[in-house]
């Protein structure tokens, strides 16, 4: 074979090649036609660099995030963020990358969000309980103010991630309303050989009163004040007593004198009790020929043990 037959013969195996290669080209492009739409013209959201979502509006994708954030608010937030990078960029969109609702989805699964809450929590303060002495009390008793509970408001700051607390950190307190102690004021004062026998104003005194002799005080109060002994001593006389009394206590003390309580509601001793001074022996009332409620009281001497004997002397040469 000649030279030029020979290089004929190259130029047709090549020309054969190209063919055969061209052939294959178009093979394989319509394959991959035949595969799937080819990808569009739009804008991809990438979170840390990996394409999550695709759109045709950039606002669109942007909210998306927004919703994603919005999701994990509640009414303590005070702010919420993603802590990823988030980036939307301008590019063809392969049709396998999720849109729509399905872009929501993907997002969130592939995205962390961070928010900080601050919760205040109330906490009641009770104020430790004071003991003060008073001197215008009588040694043995006391007198109780009842305090007031008072508040405290704690401020935390909660920090959770995809709704899951993370950790939280005591930020300060604030006290809403101070507490106020309880006080027990206890006696000092030294009690007097006799004492009132009940708490009120005095309408009349012992003597002359509009033209009768009235042998003892008037103490005013209302029905049920209590009635105290104002010295210690035995019951002689507890009950009715159709003289005017009305309910009557009559106490003898170890002294010789003997006091009188008239016009109770209602008698709480019997007689050969034993009573000590400041018992409550009866409650006030306007029993008895009376003219309205209040307690009479009497002192008297020479009566030893026997009631409604004896002399009526001023209960106030006798009271402390």
């Amino acid at each position: 074979m000649s030279h030029a037959q020979n290089r004929r013969r190259h130029l047709w195996l090549y020309s054969l090649l190209a063919v055969a290669l061209t052939c294959f080209g178009v093979l394989q492009n319509g394959t991959a036609l035949a595969a799937g739409p080819a990808a569009v013209p739009g804008y991809v959201l990438k979170v840390d660099g990996v394409a999550v979502a695709g759109g045709e509006d950039p606002a669109e994708l942007e909210q998306l995030c927004a919703d994603v954030v919005e999701q994990y608010r509640t009414e303590h937030t005070v702010s919420a963020e993603l802590i990823n990078y988030v980036e939307i960029e301008e590019a063809p969109v392969s049709p396998t990358l999720p849109r729509g609702e399905a872009a929501a989805e993907a997002l969130t699964q592939s995205v962390s969000v961070r928010v900080e809450e601050e919760i205040r929590l109330s906490t009641p303060v009770v104020a430790e309980t004071e003991f003060r002495w008073d001197d215008s009390i009588y040694k043995g008793e006391y007198e109780a103010q009842a305090g007031t509970v008072g508040e405290e408001v704690t401020v935390q700051r909660v920090t959770s991630i995809n709704g899951e607390e993370q950790y939280t950190k005591s930020i300060g307190a604030v006290t809403v309303t101070e507490a106020q102690p309880t006080v027990i004021s206890m006696g000092t004062k030294e009690r007097p050989e006799y004492m009132w026998p009940a708490r009120g104003g005095v309408s009349s005194y012992f003597g002359n009163d509009h033209g009768r002799t009235h042998k003892g005080l008037d103490i005013t109060g209302s029905t049920g004040t209590d009635i105290y002994a104002s010295r210690g001593g035995k019951v002689i006389y507890a009950g009715w007593n159709d003289g005017g009394y009305g309910n009557l206590v009559v106490i003898a003390h170890d002294n010789g004198t003997q006091t009188y309580y008239g016009h109770n509601s209602s008698l709480l001793v019997h007689v050969g009790q034993q009573v000590t001074q400041g018992q409550h022996i009866a409650e006030m009332g306007s029993t008895g020929r009376s003219s309205g409620v209040h307690s009479h009281f009497e002192v008297r001497v020479g009566g030893g043990n026997e009631p409604f004997l004896g002399t009526p002397v001023n209960p106030m040469d006798y009271l402390g």
